[in-house]
């Protein structure tokens, strides 16, 4: 099988494979991480082997032809190479051509939909435990209900109307919920082609709109897409689930979200939310908006409170019972959030790197440098994975590699990486006040107002981040939660690409 869907083609080379579509990156079976910007320029470099990539078509297929200096190349192939294990004095696999561009060394080969032998671990989607699960409910809702499934559709104004929906497309909208939630790599992109199959099947189902409106977030966010189309297609999709079904709270979630991303208008999202309480006053996705608002508010223990209960309703989600760790964490309660992971991962045991930056996180509030380490392995992102690790050798006194991590976070010149490089820095008690570093990722923005999107995601690192002592901070927890609300209004006028 080729290293994700069995249609998808793959390029293998050495102990590498690369998979076409998705970008997924194998090494003997076992994914590694690999950024999306990576993720282009390594396969860009393939398909032009054994010619040479110019700068300036690396630009092109890297950066969509946006201008970029020749230093971003340079740091984004010494990204790569390091995702690679590869060495710029003796290349095995990226070769520099000198005044030209890079070239890509090692045969490759293409393998198309069947066999593969670069991961043997490999399970169809239907034997992986989630989905399996899923499957059988799905088998019985085909036992008990031949045909078709009557859905209640609760208006506000006016009784409830029976909407007759398809099994069939039932049946793709739980499997693409399963991925939805699951969030390892591809499923999202599997996800998608089940609830458009779901709509395609029974364009009056309301439910896939508004998980599509979610996943049209992610890809923005991920600079699949740009911001303004996102927000343009997480408009239509959710205007489309409400008027089908004007009193789903999932879709007013939605949209009150959408728009307090548009506006920065915190009191609006937080009448709208307790409007959809109020319709439905255990519904998850509702309860952990309301906590994310009062945790913006400072008022911790409260927002707490939410989440325990937004959980409680979830007890096998990721997303949710990942963030009310993360709260646990926040306020120096780590057995519970200890006690939260492990329950998660007795559920989902595959999952492991989709939990491997909240268990380093605590690893390392619990000074366990080593645990942390093992954790910070299975991290995709390459960033966070450089930060944890830092953090990680800080406390076992390799300060030399804490140097390092530094010197490449902040030779990247991103917003991200410089928040990366703040969080270490007051981590380890070196930084200067978080408020003069928060003011300079800011202006990033103000210098390029491309980057504007990579400074809000940066600024929100910071905010979720269990070492900066926000609890003990609440003035300044205010103020960079304000200067979130800011750079909403002016990401949502720009409309720009999230940038790399």
């Amino acid at each position: 099988m080729t290293p994700g869907n069995i249609h998808s083609p793959s390029y293998n080379f050495a102990d590498f494979a690369l998979e076409r579509d998705s970008l997924r990156l194998f090494r003997q079976g076992e994914e590694t991480g690999l950024p999306p910007l990576s993720g282009k320029l390594l396969r860009a470099l393939i398909t032009r082997a054994p010619g040479t990539l110019t700068y300036e078509e690396i630009a092109s297929e890297v950066w969509g032809g946006r201008h970029v200096s020749r230093s971003t190349i340079t740091q984004r192939v010494k990204l790569l190479r390091r995702s690679l294990g590869d060495h710029a004095e003796e290349p095995i696999y990226i070769a520099l051509v000198r005044g030209s561009g890079y070239r890509f060394i090692p045969p490759v080969e293409i393998v198309t939909g069947k066999g593969s032998p670069a991961r043997g671990w490999f399970q169809p989607p239907w034997m992986r435990p989630a989905l399996v699960t899923a499957c059988l409910v799905i088998a019985l809702a085909v036992i008990l209900i031949p045909g078709r499934q009557a859905l209640v559709n609760p208006d506000a104004s006016g009784p409830d109307i029976q909407l007759a929906v398809p099994i069939q497309a039932q049946q793709m909208f739980e499997l693409g919920k399963v991925l939805y939630h699951r969030r390892a790599p591809g499923d999202l992109d599997q996800a998608r082609e089940h609830f458009l199959n779901a709509i395609a099947l029974a364009p009056e189902y309301p439910e896939p709109w508004v998980l599509l409106a979610g996943i049209y977030r992610i890809m923005a966010m991920d600079g699949v897409i740009t911001l303004e189309d996102a927000r343009r297609l997480q408009q239509d999709a959710l205007t489309q689930a409400l008027s089908l079904q004007p009193g789903l709270v999932e879709a007013k979630v939605r949209q009150a979200e959408l728009d307090w991303l548009v506006t920065g208008e915190t009191e609006t999202m937080n009448r709208r939310i307790d409007e959809a309480l109020a319709l439905e006053p255990l519904h998850p996705l509702a309860l952990e908006k309301k906590g994310e608002l009062l945790q913006m508010r400072g008022d911790w223990q409260a927002a707490l409170a939410v989440r325990e209960r937004a959980a409680a309703q979830h007890p096998a989600s990721l997303v949710f019972q990942g963030n009310l760790a993360t709260q646990y964490m926040l306020i120096g309660r780590l057995k519970s959030a200890e006690d939260t992971l492990m329950r998660i991962l007795d559920i989902h045991p595959q999952q492991g790197p989709e939990l491997a930056v909240s268990f380093a996180y605590l690893r390392l509030l619990q000074a366990r440098p080593d645990a942390a380490l093992e954790w910070t392995a299975k991290i995709r992102d390459e960033r966070q994975r450089w930060s944890l690790e830092a953090m990680a050798h800080h406390i076992a006194g390799r300060l030399q590699q804490v140097q390092e991590t530094l010197d490449l976070l902040r030779a990247d010149t991103s917003p991200l990486s410089l928040a990366k490089a703040v969080e270490i820095e007051h981590f380890t008690g070196k930084g200067k006040a978080i408020e003069d570093q928060v003011h300079r990722i800011i202006s990033m923005a103000a210098d390029d107002p491309r980057q504007i999107a990579d400074v809000q995601l940066a600024l929100e690192e910071l905010l979720h981040s269990p070492f900066m002592g926000w609890p003990e901070s609440p003035e300044l927890w205010g103020k960079l939660s304000r200067d979130i609300r800011a750079t909403n209004k002016r990401v949502a006028a720009i409309g720009v690409p999230i940038c790399g």
